[in-house]
């Protein structure tokens, strides 16, 4: 089966809420993982290793996966057309800054900065990435060379999503013309939420049990574990509250305006949208 929609990201920007609240509709292929990364990691796999996800999709009006790494990377627009051209796109994104910041917390949550790096004011200075994922103008020009905003181009302001969360996803429903009137049972849920573990072993370990649990064909064990809410409660009770800890300075929030302030403009004149509430 081949895939006829597509989740390229952004980062931190509610895809996976979006990916959840897409696996309950009864029209959308219920593939299991998120992040496949087939056109930017796996590509030299090959279109059947790809499509093994989408096997059981037969029947199904609307297929398809999320995959964040694509919406940066300068070869996925092309692949992905190559592959299928009428496939839809879907982009969701978020103030730069508080993208950004919430990236900072995510990876601290899994280990990947520590020390004087858990400060948000030096981290941004040492990880280019937490900048140039916010550049939304910039990567959004090489993908509107191959799919058309508005026709196969679907893009979300996680903002929106905030505000009204069932017109947000009722519009995605809309896009990939499945059925709008379908509520999901995590409407209101907050998903992925990038907390600061006390237990940094105990958070790994719970992770790593996650994708081997996965890995051997076991994942609807996983799902059960966080339908019942026994992953929330463990990450709950194992949650670090002082999160004012890492909060941002006004230094460098205001940087940061400054930095983004022409790439956010071009993106609102691309989208003919305003989006001064970024600032």
């Amino acid at each position: 089966m081949k895939p006829n929609f597509i989740g390229i990201g952004g980062q931190r920007c509610a895809t996976t809420w979006i990916f959840d609240c897409l696996k309950e509709h009864p029209e959308v292929c219920n593939i299991e993982k998120k992040e496949i990364n087939f056109f930017t990691h796996y590509y030299n796999r090959g279109y059947e290793w790809y499509e093994r996800y989408f096997k059981g999709c037969s029947g199904y009006k609307a297929i398809g996966e999320f995959s964040t790494s694509y919406l940066y990377d300068y070869n996925a627009p092309k692949r992905i057309y190559n592959y299928n051209p009428d496939a839809k796109i879907i982009v969701c994104l978020r103030n730069p800054i508080e993208r950004a910041y919430s990236q900072h917390k995510h990876h601290i949550r899994l280990g990947f900065v520590t020390g004087i790096n858990l400060s948000f004011d030096k981290a941004v200075k040492d990880n280019p990435m937490y900048i140039e994922q916010g550049l939304y103008y910039t990567h959004l020009k090489r993908w509107i060379n191959y799919f058309q905003i508005g026709n196969n181009l679907l893009v979300l302001i996680y903002e929106d999503m905030l505000k009204n969360p069932l017109t947000f996803i009722q519009s995605v429903y809309d896009f990939l013309q499945i059925d709008p009137n379908f509520i999901p049972s995590n409407l209101n849920k907050e998903i992925n939420k990038a907390i600061i573990p006390k237990n940094f072993k105990l958070h790994r370990l719970i992770n790593k049990a996650s994708l081997t649990f996965r890995a051997i064909g076991m994942g609807y064990f996983i799902e059960f574990i966080k339908f019942v809410g026994i992953k929330r409660a463990i990450e709950y009770l194992n949650s670090e509250k002082r999160l004012n800890v890492y909060n941002m300075s006004d230094e460098t929030r205001k940087n940061l305006q400054e930095l983004f302030y022409e790439e956010n403009k071009k993106l609102s004149n691309l989208l003919d949208r305003d989006l001064s509430f970024w600032t």
